[in-house]
């Protein structure tokens, strides 16, 4: 691999976030032909080595041996967990962009491959639900060449992702939520003195000075919701 790619990439690769949407666009948007996929191959980075191999690794366009901090670099997890992001993304992009030159049983055997290597990012909340279902849905269409079970299998992954979102809300709204409480505590406790008042602060309405009151106590609930 060409050291100096890998670590060029890095001032974006390490800003990843680990939600991001990274997958989406290793899809190709058309089907390609064997040359066009050969072609997506050189314009891509190549995994990166093993660790155990780096050592010795020398620059590609110096020739001169790597510097410590290089190295360092190319040992950093992030460094890593980028270098298989890209892995993954080629072998995604080669499958959709070639599934039709392969036979059946290779389409499925591929497909299921990227289908355990996807969950596994899922599940680590590495990819977003959406893009989880945009790539399942890619790889339903390229594995399958059918277009009725094609249509069945995609209907079915919609109800599951909806399904999986529904009991994600459900369990947020379940969620104890002391700072809304606590707002909504102070919120009671300004109307009450308000309302008791016999003489308004500043000559205001009521109504202007209770409305003053519950923004200065959201404005103040915003605050510590900031703070570390």
């Amino acid at each position: 691999m060409k050291q100096g790619v890998i670590i060029c990439t890095l001032g974006i690769g390490l800003a990843v976030g680990a939600g991001a949407l990274w997958l989406a666009n290793a899809l190709p948007h058309t089907t390609s032909t064997a040359t066009s996929v050969q072609q997506e191959k050189a314009s891509q980075p190549t995994p990166m080595p093993a660790q155990s191999a780096i050592a010795g690794v020398s620059d590609s366009k110096t020739g001169e041996p790597l510097t410590r901090e290089q190295i360092d670099l190319l040992n950093n997890p992030k460094t890593i967990q980028l270098s298989q992001r890209l892995e993954f993304q080629q072998r995604l992009n080669d499958f959709v962009a070639s599934a039709e030159s392969l036979d059946p049983q290779a389409r499925k055997t591929q497909a299921s491959e990227l289908e355990t290597t996807l969950s596994g990012y899922e599940k680590a909340g590495e990819v977003s639900a959406n893009e989880g279902l945009i790539v399942r849905v890619a790889l339903v269409k390229a594995s399958t060449a059918d277009a009725a079970e094609q249509q069945d299998a995609i209907d079915r992954l919609m109800a599951q992702y909806e399904a999986e979102a529904e009991k994600k809300q459900a369990a947020w709204r379940a969620q104890p939520k002391p700072e809304f409480d606590a707002y909504k505590a102070t919120e009671t406790r300004i109307v009450k003195e308000v309302m008791a008042l016999e003489t308004i602060p500043e000559d205001k309405s009521r109504n202007d000075y209770l409305r003053e009151r519950l923004m200065e106590a959201r404005i103040e609930a915003e605050r510590q919701n900031r703070e570390p």
